[in-house]
């Protein structure tokens, strides 16, 4: 499955999702809305919504802290 996670500079929350998927090994693109215009207006198009951080997981859209909650046994 491929993961995408949206974030924005200087959001800890952003981080916080960021550093968890690492520690979980699990892969991911990083596209940073800031600096990709295209991806900000997609993101709005997913989820009605500008916010970050954002999982895309298929289907599967996490926001916040909720991204916390995916693990390497979980996305199997």
């Amino acid at each position: 499955m491929n993961y995408i996670l949206y974030i924005i500079d200087g959001c800890h929350k952003c981080q916080r999702a960021r550093t968890h998927l690492i520690k979980e090994q699990i892969p991911f693109q990083e596209i940073n809305i800031l600096k990709n215009y295209t991806a900000a207006k997609e993101l709005k198009e997913k989820i009605q919504n500008i916010v970050t951080p954002v999982l895309i997981a298929g289907e599967d859209v996490l926001v916040g802290d909720t991204i916390l909650s995916v693990t390497k046994k979980r996305r199997r």
